[in-house]
């Protein structure tokens, strides 16, 4: 249990600057403490119930399979078993997709914003579709305006976060040397192998083709923009490489084998020395 956890079961809720999140989690977890795995507990229920409940709105097949499969998903069964925001997170985000209640849905969209102030994104799709699906074509400015007044709700919730950005000069909370805005385009490289790596059930089928395609003018010249990503775009944040508790922790602080694998084929640019292979 971290030092921040111990002060805040002890009564002590003075700020603690080291901590980037809002206090819900910390809140929910008030009377669990000494024991507060088990919040997780109650939560990893929770978000198998809001996986059923997201999944039947696009279909009743394999609902239960496909909870499982989510809620076994690696990042998140890691993350699932400390005391951590990233369930909650995603509990209160899935429940507010989930929820056909307008009232309810952003109630549970301020729990994931408490949890994660990053969650507003996901609250602000979750409106928008609500948005767009009550306007009837026949009858466009009173529908919206109909709209709009299920959502006030929504909006509510929007006009708080402004209130938030103003007061606290910005969306990072605690530590804001640590979390500098940056255009970090390699997290989508990453993203892409990562599906990649869980999708080879489906791509070996259809190896023949896929390598084939290889060879098209369109991966050809992606080559350039995902090079320039990885050069000039990709960032370690500093909690990586000081927080185990993250898989990419382990991850980047093994990153120095594959460099040394590449070693052999460095070529340098350093004053007098040409073409120098290896060291």
């Amino acid at each position: 249990m971290s030092l921040g956890v111990v002060k805040y079961c002890n009564g002590n809720w003075s700020w603690d600057p080291l901590i980037t999140t809002p206090p819900a989690l910390y809140i929910l977890g008030m009377p669990f403490c000494g024991f507060e795995r088990y919040t997780n507990s109650l939560l990893i229920a929770l978000t198998i119930v809001g996986f059923c409940r997201f999944r039947r709105f696009f279909t009743n097949d394999s609902v239960y399979t496909s909870a499982l499969a989510a809620i076994l998903f690696p990042v998140l069964l890691h993350s699932s078993l400390m005391f951590y925001t990233d369930l909650l997170s995603l509990c209160a985000v899935i429940w507010g997709f989930s929820i056909e209640s307008p009232l309810l849905s952003s109630l549970s969209f301020t729990v994931a914003v408490l949890t994660r102030q990053t969650n507003i994104i996901w609250a602000g799709f979750s409106a928008a579709v609500r948005l767009f699906q009550g306007i009837d074509v026949s009858k466009p400015f009173s529908s919206l305006f109909s709209s709009l007044v299920r959502l006030i709700s929504f909006i509510l919730l929007a006009l708080a976060f402004v209130v938030f950005l103003f007061v606290n000069g910005g969306i990072v909370l605690g530590d804001a040397s640590a979390h500098q805005p940056c255009l970090h385009m390699a997290q989508f490289l990453y993203l892409a192998l990562f599906l990649a790596v869980h999708a080879w059930p489906h791509a070996i089928p259809r190896m023949q083709r896929l390598l084939s395609q290889l060879t098209l003018p369109l991966p050809i010249l992606l080559v350039v923009p995902v090079a320039l990503a990885a050069q000039y775009f990709a960032f370690d944040h500093p909690y990586l490489l000081a927080d185990n508790r993250h898989v990419t922790f382990y991850l980047w602080r093994r990153s120095v084998f594959y460099l040394f694998l590449l070693k052999p084929f460095e070529w340098t640019n350093e004053p007098g020395v040409k073409q120098r292979f290896m060291w």
